[in-house]
């Protein structure tokens, strides 16, 4: 009897086992908080079907990347330039009126060219109201420096040199990190400093102008840095944006070879003068390659399963 009724449970299993597989009338929605008549378990066909792979994922071109990373190259010319006039000013004795006077009529320059890339791009140049404003605005801040200089210059007198060295370099880093260097030609915004990086830079250039000997090199520095730092970022802004790209290589070009060459012949350490080419080399160069390198490991999902996004 007992063999009988093992061959019975047998031949049911093998019978349930050759059956058809359960089929299901409602078909499967992916809803949590509906009652479904489906296991826990059960994964529906159509569950990966509209499952997307590296769809964000841009064919990037080496050169434009170039183009793109040569601007923390540029930004490294700029705080190069304003250690140069430091180190003269304070190491060689330099007068300061002739590096703020180079500047000052860069600057002057510089405008009238923003004026003329306005009018060729918008057909009409800046109102007399506007220019008088930017005019008031800029002698209100001069005015400002000339006062507050003898207050700056003594501002870390009891604060050792090597004290002031140290918090220098780690400010010029932070500030470099931390620069904004977004450019997207396609989209019609202003130029947006980081406000992070402009605090560190003046930060740093008032730490550095506290070195120095008097009230007129403080005020001198200080408003050298504000042009080359705060105008002249915002004019190679412009000139990427209205002029050809191959115009805008030759003048970063141009502004290198200067840098360098001011570098060799002021500070005078090949160190310092290998380290410069070798960083400038290797963030242009070395960089987008490494770049381009990186982008087959890339392995992005994008499914409806994605959290919804807002459009402003």
């Amino acid at each position: 009897m007992k063999s009988n009724r093992h061959f019975q449970s047998s031949s049911n299993l093998v019978a349930q086992s050759k059956q058809k597989p359960r089929t299901y009338k409602q078909p499967w929605r992916k809803l949590m908080w509906l009652d479904q008549n489906y296991p826990d378990n059960y994964v529906d066909s159509s569950f990966l079907s509209q499952l997307k792979r590296n769809t964000t994922v841009s064919q990037y071109s080496y050169w434009k990347l170039v183009s793109d990373f040569s601007l923390i190259s540029m930004h490294l010319c700029d705080t190069s330039i304003v250690i140069i006039i430091f180190y003269g000013l304070y190491n060689r004795n330099w007068s300061p009126y002739m590096p703020t006077l180079i500047c000052s009529l860069l600057t002057i320059l510089g405008y009238f060219a923003w004026d003329f890339l306005a009018i060729l791009k918008n057909k009409v140049s800046g109102n007399l109201q506007e220019k008088l404003s930017t005019l008031k605005s800029s002698l209100l801040i001069v005015f400002t420096i000339l006062t507050l200089s003898p207050v700056l210059r003594s501002l870390t007198k009891s604060t050792s040199s090597d004290s002031i060295w140290a918090l220098s370099t780690w400010l010029t880093i932070f500030n470099v990190i931390c620069h904004n260097y977004e450019f997207d030609i396609s989209k019609e915004i202003k130029y947006r400093a980081s406000v992070l990086s402009t605090n560190i830079l003046f930060s740093n250039v008032i730490v550095l102008s506290s070195r120095l000997s008097s009230n007129m090199s403080v005020f001198c520095f200080i408003l050298v840095s504000i042009q080359v730092y705060g105008l002249f970022p915002v004019f190679q802004y412009r000139l990427r944006k209205n002029l050809s790209h191959t115009i805008c290589s030759w003048l970063g070009i141009v502004y290198f070879a200067i840098v360098s060459m001011l570098m060799s012949r002021i500070i005078q350490n090949y160190i310092i003068v290998f380290s410069w080419f070798s960083i400038n080399f290797f963030i242009i160069f070395f960089c987008p390659g490494y770049f381009i390198f990186l982008q087959q490991y890339k392995n992005e999902l994008q499914g409806p399963w994605d959290p919804a996004r807002p459009k402003f």
